[in-house]
């Protein structure tokens, strides 16, 4: 939002102001997470983690083989905004830079404001020709 103020003193002095607002929610919540595209062949182009919040917040976001072990972290307590939107892209690499086999894998995105926590997990699948 834009809010213009003017203001006069009793001389007829005058003084115009406009101040850009952003209004953010109150409370912390994580929308429309998704990945794209997906599959994925990294051959071709890297997956792109997409999300929104409402209100800014620190995101860390892991992936996890489809048994639960853990691959690699794409990005920790980095802050996004509300107006922006997320996205961060994936390239199918493990955390030692190995490109991972096919498969699907779970990527967790985290939202955190200090008072509350939003996730989200989302199915990524890699499909290399």
């Amino acid at each position: 939002y834009a809010i213009e103020i003017t203001a006069r003193d009793r001389l007829g002095n005058s003084c115009n102001v406009t101040k850009a607002v952003r209004a953010e929610s109150a409370v912390l919540a994580m929308n429309e997470a998704y990945a794209y595209p997906n599959p994925v062949n990294p051959a071709e182009a890297n997956a792109k983690i997409h999300f929104s919040l409402s209100k800014s917040a620190d995101v860390t976001v892991k992936v996890y083989d489809f048994g639960g072990k853990y691959v690699t972290t794409l990005a920790s307590k980095q802050r996004f905004d509300s107006t922006s939107g997320g996205v961060i892209e994936w390239g199918g690499e493990a955390a030692d830079g190995t490109d991972l086999a096919n498969g699907t894998y779970i990527v967790r995105v985290t939202a955190s404001d200090g008072a509350r926590t939003e996730e989200a997990n989302l199915k990524v699948v890699i499909w290399r020709e």
